[in-house]
């Protein structure tokens, strides 16, 4: 198949507002099908029927640029932030097309090591220009049958740090070895990890074909248009409202009872800030 060439519709750093929307539209739907992949790829029931699970195209500065509008909110919110910290461990200069990293930090992904975030980079004409991220629940990280009566991090299964899943194309073997050696399921884990990162090749692929057919080096200047876009929009939206403080809370499951969720909302002009001090 042969893709036209078109020039990107840009004049100076904007874009006329129908490319925007129309190019725009084009990274959602390569998210949404790195959303499909990952469904149709999966053999898991907490993938297959429960869907708890996230997919996203980022900048190369790790910022977000369009996620699926399937995906769980919760890994619209991290997958940004893991990210720009996986930068900081792996310098881009130092990426090469075919790696893949891998963790299930707790403190980086959704709160508990079930949540396991495959990030891959994706190369244009030599350079990275972007990352797919995908996130997703699997079923067992080995550890405590019941994960709410463990004590420490230690007791609820095999923790993952930030690191190569793949190094230009080829498997770390002794990761994968012990990924098997550690959950219940092993085929399951891997047939599902596999998912995302097949997710992340189509992503890839899909974002390579955009550049090459509008003439794009990056996707630098298309990133800070819509950036910049959902930044007054949300700002917008946020004058709307009454300056004044807000405080509210919220008891929530817990065990052996429920523990309190309490929120104090500042809200001046188009800035808002939300602390969470005096929570369990």
């Amino acid at each position: 198949m042969t893709i036209s060439t078109r020039s990107a519709p840009v004049v100076g750093e904007t874009f006329d507002p129908i490319s925007l929307e129309i190019m725009w539209s084009r990274l959602i739907s390569i998210a949404d099908e790195m959303w499909t992949t990952v469904l149709r790829t999966a053999v898991s029931t907490i993938i297959g029927a429960a869907q708890d699970f996230g997919c996203e195209i980022l900048d190369a500065r790790g910022d977000s640029l369009a996620h699926s509008y399937r995906s769980m909110p919760v890994f619209n919110l991290i997958m940004p932030r893991l990210t720009r910290h996986m930068l900081t461990l792996f310098p881009v200069a130092e990426m090469q097309p075919g790696d893949v990293f891998v963790t299930n930090d707790p403190w980086l992904c959704a709160g508990h090591l079930d949540d396991i975030s495959v990030i891959t980079p994706i190369f244009h004409r030599g350079s990275v220009v972007a990352f797919a991220n995908t996130v997703a629940h699997t079923s067992s990280i080995g550890g405590a049958l019941d994960g709410m009566a463990v004590r420490d991090l230690h007791e609820e299964g095999l923790f993952i740090p930030p690191m190569r899943l793949y190094t230009a194309g080829r498997p770390n073997d002794t990761l994968f070895a012990m990924i098997r050696a550690n959950v219940r399921q092993p085929e399951m884990v891997l047939t599902d990890i596999e998912a995302q990162v097949t997710a992340n090749v189509v992503a890839a692929q899909r974002v390579g074909a955009f550049l090459t057919e509008y003439n794009l080096d990056s996707l630098t200047a298309l990133a800070d248009t819509v950036q910049t876009r959902a930044e007054q929009a949300m700002r917008e939206a946020i004058a709307e409202l009454p300056d004044g403080r807000y405080h509210a809370v919220e008891p929530i499951e817990g065990r052996p009872e429920p523990a309190e969720l309490a929120v104090t909302i500042d809200i001046n002009g188009s800035d808002i800030h939300v602390d969470y001090s005096g929570s369990a």
